[in-house]
């Protein structure tokens, strides 16, 4: 029962109490209760035991200054000179012998460690406990992202870290071993900062010592980066993801964010160690300065891509616009005949001598409609129909093409087309302009025309001339 109180048998109750209320502090009524019924338990049997011995007191001196064989020897002894008296006395009422408390006691399995000291058992409690606290922070400092909540548990079901000066302990030796590799260890400071306060309110409270150095600098390094503007934070963070997920860099992406490292190594070295993994900022660096002789010219090249892709897309359009047909072949020249009478959905071919075009044919502008279509009215010069019936050629605006505008080419198209109620089934180029691009618009711009009026059953063949004349310059 001593043991369980950890002092030496004593006689003493206020030494009893002592020791009980020093105990009583270190257990959890609540989730502890095994272990505070174990010490209730052996309180009041150590009081118990107190009371009797205290009763038993010889005059020449106390129970607890003698060893306690001797104790026990002479409590035997005095018991056997009562019984003794009693059974051989005649005169008076008979004596009760004095009853052994210890023997009268519930059989119950407690080691009490007899020759054990307070001090002795307190200092062992303590190493153990020193032992513990360096094993688990040597845990933590090893386990990565996934494994720290599992440690924590482990912690926290660990008997010898009951102590109530466990956890300040523990707090202090992490602190120490967080200062001395704080590389990459950022979540283990959230989640020790969490669990034992690390901030300056709590450790500037009564009887606490002063706030340790790498608390300090961590806030000071966090409260100086929440300064900054939202898109420097966002772009720094970009390159601390970047130097937590490769670990071995081009030289490339090294010159890219060298500058950032160099940054937020001088401004908030603390914050930035505890965030990037080891030795990566050496790596990065190191990566920076292998640079090859050719780099500015790539550099240069990428820079320009980037940032200039438009320029250089207006550019080739216009070269390629403005070549002639002695040199690069223009973008409406650089498909095949057959593939452009494809894309307008017109048979097309530079002649066509099994197709006759009724010369009687003639096509004359009508008038030019609010959307821009040009009217153009169809007539027989041997046998007029009525004009209001008259079969009509709807051609909508010319589409002029871009290089040629910008060079102000001009040019004339002759297309023979094959007319009938259902529109524009056929059309091909009788004279050419000699801009490849010229003809093409031509045939874009027949694609969309579109017929009126009465045809006759099989149709007809006429001739239809396009024009491309730029607009006039203020």
């Amino acid at each position: 029962m001593f043991d369980v109180l950890g002092i030496a048998p004593t006689s003493d109750a206020k030494a009893i109490r002592r020791a009980y209320a020093a105990a009583l502090k270190q257990i959890d009524q609540q989730t502890q209760q095994a272990a505070f019924e174990q010490l209730r338990t052996a309180y009041e049997r150590a009081l118990a035991w107190a009371r009797h011995h205290h009763d038993q007191r010889p005059p020449g001196g106390s129970v607890q200054d003698r060893p306690e064989a001797e104790t026990d020897a002479a409590t035997e002894a005095e018991a056997k000179a009562e019984a003794r008296k009693a059974v051989g006395s005649d005169a008076g009422p008979s004596a009760a012998a004095p009853v052994d408390f210890r023997m009268n006691q519930p059989q119950v399995k407690v080691h009490v460690q007899t020759h054990a000291d307070g001090p002795e058992n307190t200092r062992r409690m303590a190493r153990q406990r020193t032992r513990a606290i360096e094993r688990w922070v040597q845990a933590l400092m090893q386990a990565d992202a996934t494994q720290l909540e599992d440690v924590w548990r482990q912690i926290q079901a660990d008997p010898a870290l009951l102590h109530l000066d466990a956890a300040d302990e523990m707090s202090a030796a992490l602190l120490h071993a967080l200062a001395q590799r704080p590389e990459g260890r950022m979540q283990l400071y959230r989640e020790a900062s969490s669990r034992f306060g690390w901030n300056e309110a709590t450790f500037q409270l009564p009887g606490r010592p002063g706030v340790p150095a790498l608390v300090e600098q961590v806030e000071h390094d966090r409260a100086l980066w929440r300064r900054h503007t939202r898109a420097y934070r966002k772009a720094h963070e970009r390159v601390i993801k970047l130097l937590q997920n490769k670990p071995g860099p081009s030289w490339r992406q090294a010159r890219r964010v060298a500058g950032h490292v160099h940054r937020m190594r001088n401004q908030v070295p603390l914050w930035f160690t505890l965030q990037v993994p080891p030795g990566r900022q050496e790596a990065y660096l190191e990566a920076a300065m292998r640079v090859p002789r050719y780099a500015w010219v790539l550099d240069t090249i990428i820079t320009f891509v980037r940032n200039w892709w438009w320029l250089a897309l207006i550019l080739m359009v216009v070269l390629n616009g403005m070549s002639q047909d002695g040199g690069l072949k223009g973008l409406y020249q650089q498909a095949t005949p057959e593939q452009k009478a494809q894309a307008t959905g017109m048979k097309l071919s530079a002649t066509a001598p099994d197709r006759k075009i009724d010369s009687r044919i003639k096509m004359s502008l009508e008038t030019i409609r609010p959307n821009g279509d040009h009217v153009f009215l169809i007539s027989d010069t041997v046998a007029p129909k009525n004009r209001n019936f008259a079969p009509k050629l709807i051609v909508p605006p010319v589409r002029y093409p871009f290089s040629s505008r910008f060079r102000d080419t001009e040019g004339q198209v002759v297309l023979g087309l094959q007319l009938s109620a259902a529109g524009v089934s056929d059309a091909w180029i009788v004279q050419s302009s000699g801009v490849g691009e010229l003809d093409q618009g031509a045939l874009w711009t027949l694609r969309g025309a579109r017929t009126e009026g009465d045809f006759p059953p099989g149709g007809f063949m006429a001739e239809f001339t396009v024009t491309f004349t730029p607009p006039k310059k203020p």
